[in-house]
């Protein structure tokens, strides 16, 4: 068998040998973004309690610079900062929550230590009972 039929192979020479002295193009650059939408799903998770609100605020600010100086990572931006302003309110509300209950029970503890002193006492069918 005689492989004079096949013809010889010429080497081919693709766009990707073809660029080899050129420099590799650089990476875009999301961490800012990447960074706002971490810290907004945290947040949002985490706004039930008052440190949620922080995360939301730094991940706002993280999405705003975000969307100016790195455009690649335009939609990341965009969904951290709605997750932490969602997180800002959320943890804003949930500190006007924490600090009204804790002003109505520190109400009713002024009343027992008003009435009973340092013994102590306790709340029994809407009346203070003292120790």
């Amino acid at each position: 068998m005689s492989d004079s039929n096949i013809p010889a192979a010429e080497p081919e020479q693709s766009a990707a040998y073809a660029a080899a002295g050129a420099p590799a193009p650089a990476p875009s650059k999301k961490g800012m973004s990447i960074a706002s939408l971490v810290l907004g799903i945290l947040g949002f998770i985490s706004s039930w309690a008052a440190f949620g609100g922080l995360l939301g605020l730094i991940a706002v600010i993280l999405g705003a610079v975000g969307l100016k100086k790195e455009p690649a990572g335009k939609g990341m931006s965009i969904a951290g900062i709605v997750l932490g302003a969602l997180a800002l309110i959320g943890g804003i509300i949930a500190l006007i929550f924490y600090i009204t209950v804790g002003a109505f029970f520190m109400t009713f503890a002024n009343e027992i230590i008003a009435q009973c002193g340092s013994a102590g006492g306790r709340i029994v069918g809407g009346q203070i009972v003292c120790d």
